[in-house]
C-alpha cells in the first residue's frame, strides 16, 4: 500500500523463502488483490523484499515493525520478536527517522520498552527521532478495503512524531486517523479484540442453553436481534487467529498487575476456549445415537483455517476440535483448499475427504464449500442420512436436511431424529 502510494519501499523478514517468493511475485495468502498489488510494484521498481536486513535498512527514513508479539501461557506478551527488530534496526537510526510499531502492544509497551530501548542508544524521541504506535486494524478476508477505509490510530508520545505518522499513513487511508497518546492506542486495540472474544462467548453461551433446552439458537437469536438494541452474533466452535485469542489475555494480564481482575474478560476466554472439547463431545454423542462409534464412524473436516476464506490456521478452533475427536478416538482428517496441505492429516480433495463419511464437519466456512451441492455432497459420502457438522452456522438447517443429512450445530441438535435428547444427556421415557 505504500509503495502503491508512491513510496520506496523495502521488505524485509527473517523468513528466507517468504522473501524469495515475494521477490518473485508470489505470495501465500489468499486475500484478494494483494497478488495484482505486489506484482504491480515489483514492476514499478518502488517495490523490493530482500534477505539482507542491512540492505533492508540502508538510507531509510522510515522504520515499520510488524513482527508478532505472541502470548505466553499464563496470558503475559512475549515481545522477544519485538525487542530483536527494533534493535535490528537501531544500528541503523538517523536523526529526523521515524520509527512506526504495528504489531499488538501491551499496556505501556510503547514508553516503557520501545522508547527506553531508543533513548537507551541516546536518542531522544521527539527531538531525534520519531516513535508512533499505530496498530493493525483489517480483517482477514477484506485486508485490502479495510487497510484503505477504517479509521487509524497512532499513538504518540510528542506531536511531531503524531504529524509524521499521520502523513505517511494519510498517502492511502481513506478513513480518519486519530492521533492520541501510547497508552490510549495500546488499550483500544486491546479492547476492540475483547470486544469481540466478549460478544461471541455470549453468543455461544446462549447456545449451551438452547441445548439444554431444546430449543434453536438461530430462532432465538433471530428473535433477540429483533431487539432495536440487541446484536447477537452466531455461535461456533469457538475462537481463533492470532489476535481475538491473545490481545484479551494482555489485557487482563496487565488489569491483574495493576490489582484490576478482568473477570468477564477471562470468563469469555475460558468460554471460548472450551467450545472445541464441547462440539467434539456433541458430534462424539450423536455419532454413538447412530451407532457409529470411534472404532467404525468416520469424520471429515472441510476447512482447517481459523475462519472462512483465509489461509491462516493459527489457533483455529477446527484444528482444535479434530484433536480433541482424535483423543476420543476417531480417526479425522481435513480438507482445506486454503491451507498448505500436510499428508498426514490432509486429503488432497473434497471428494475424497468425504467419501464414506459418515459425520462431515465445516471447520471454515470457505465459499468453495458453500458454492459445493449440498445433495452432491451428501452422494459424495455414500451413506444415508450423515451427520453434518456446521460449526459456523453458514448453511440453512432446512436446506442441509433437504440434502439428507442430519443438521448438527452448537445450539442446534437433532430432535426430529430422537438424538437430541442422548446428545444433552437427558433421560428419554416412553409414555
Amino acid at each position: 500500500m505504500l509503495s502503491d502510494a508512491g513510496y520506496r519501499v523495502v521488505g524485509y523478514d527473517i523468513d528466507a523463502d517468504l522473501i524469495e517468493d515475494l521477490a518473485l511475485g508470489k505470495i501465500r495468502t489468499s486475500e484478494r488483490g494483494v497478488l495484482p498489488l505486489l506484482q504491480r510494484n515489483l514492476s514499478s521498481g518502488r517495490y523490493r523484499a530482500v534477505h539482507d536486513f542491512r540492505e533492508a535498512l540502508k538510507d531509510a527514513a522510515v522504520y515499520l515493525i510488524a513482527v508478532p508479539t505472541p502470548s505466553r501461557a499464563d496470558g503475559s506478551p512475549d515481545l522477544k520478536h519485538l525487542v530483536q527488530a527494533v534493535d535490528t534496526i537501531s544500528p541503523s537510526l538517523e536523526l529526523g527517522r521515524l520509527v512506526v510499531i504495528e504489531s499488538t502492544l501491551p499496556l505501556g509497551a510503547t514508553q516503557e520498552i520501545i522508547s527506553r530501548r531508543l533513548e537507551g542508544l541516546g536518542l531522544k524521541i521527539g527531538k531525534d527521532v520519531a516513535l508512533a504506535y499505530c496498530p493493525e486494524r483489517a480483517m482477514p478476508g477484506r485486508l485490502i478495503h479495510e487497510l484503505v477505509n477504517n479509521d487509524r490510530i497512532i499513538g504518540v508520545l510528542d506531536r511531531e512524531s503524531g504529524e509524521l505518522a499521520k502523513a505517511i499513513y494519510q498517502s492511502f487511508v481513506k478513513g480518519g486517523i486519530f492521533v492520541t497518546d501510547p497508552k490510549t492506542a495500546e488499550l483500544v486495540k486491546l479492547v476492540e479484540n475483547s470486544y469481540r472474544d466478549v460478544n461471541i462467548a455470549l453468543a455461544n453461551e446462549v447456545a449451551l442453553v438452547c441445548e439444554a433446552i431444546g430449543v434453536s439458537v438461530n430462532s432465538v437469536r433471530a428473535l433477540a436481534n429483533l431487539h432495536p438494541r440487541v446484536n447477537l452474533l452466531k455461535p461456533g466452535i469457538g475462537v481463533g487467529g492470532s489476535c481475538l485469542t491473545k490481545d484479551p489475555l494482555f489485557l487482563a494480564k496487565r488489569a491483574e498487575e495493576l490489582g484490576l481482575p478482568l473477570g468477564l474478560i477471562k470468563a469469555a476466554r475460558q468460554t471460548n476456549r472450551s467450545l472445541p472439547t464441547h462440539a467434539a463431545r456433541l458430534i462424539s454423542r450423536t455419532m454413538e445415537a447412530k451407532g457409529k462409534g470411534p472404532r467404525s464412524g468416520k469424520i471429515s473436516c472441510l476447512g482447517i483455517a481459523y475462519k472462512g476464506d483465509v489461509s491462516d490456521p493459527r489457533s483455529s478452533p477446527a484444528k482444535k476440535l479434530m484433536e480433541e475427536l482424535q483423543k476420543i478416538g476417531y480417526t479425522v482428517k481435513a480438507y482445506d483448499p486454503r491451507v498448505e496441505r500436510s499428508p498426514s492429516t490432509q486429503w488432497p480433495s473434497v471428494e475424497e475427504a468425504v467419501k464414506g463419511a459418515d459425520c462431515i464437519i465445516i471447520g471454515a466456512d470457505h465459499s468453495e464449500f458453500r458454492r459445493v451441492s449440498l445433495s452432491r455432497l451428501r452422494e459424495m459420502t455414500g451413506k444415508d442420512s450423515p451427520i453434518f457438522f456446521d460449526g459456523k452456522h453458514s448453511f440453512a438447517k432446512a436446506e442441509v436436511e433437504k440434502a439428507g443429512f442430519i443438521y448438527l450445530a452448537v445450539g442446534e441438535v437433532e430432535e426430529s431424529r430422537g438424538i437430541a435428547r442422548a446428545v444433552a444427556g437427558y433421560q428419554v421415557h416412553q409414555s
